[in-house]
């Protein structure tokens, strides 16, 4: 189940629950209502919370060619921000390919038994 599906199911239940408790003045027709109005909230949160890896993130990808660009700037060569996004719009792709094809090769080479033993 992807993470705003579970999300999702535990608001339903928390104001299930709530709703069903005698000191809180709403009606169980209203749960609907307002599982509708707070899972609109959904992607923030999980936004929020940063669950992914940190290969996938532009922020350290950015901070990583913010790093070479003042390395290179040390031997008097620089990148202008649009070159800068050019650069990072190119790499973020390649990224999760290149991580997957070095964790199968990482796997093919340095395997101790073939798969299903």
């Amino acid at each position: 189940m992807a993470a705003d599906k579970k999300l999702e199911a535990k608001i339903s239940s928390a104001v299930a629950t709530a709703v069903a408790d005698p000191t809180v003045p709403a009606q169980p027709a209203a749960i609907p209502a307002i599982v509708s109005a707070v899972v609109t909230l959904v992607p923030e949160i999980l936004n929020a919370t940063n669950k992914e890896a940190f290969y996938q993130s532009r922020i350290f990808w950015s901070q990583i060619l913010a790093l070479v660009s003042a390395i290179l700037m040390l031997f008097g060569v620089s990148f202008t921000a649009d070159t800068q996004s050019q650069i990072l719009s190119v790499l973020m792709p390649m990224i999760p390919l290149g991580f997957s094809i070095g964790y199968a090769l990482y796997g093919r080479f340095f395997a101790k038994k073939p798969l299903g033993q």
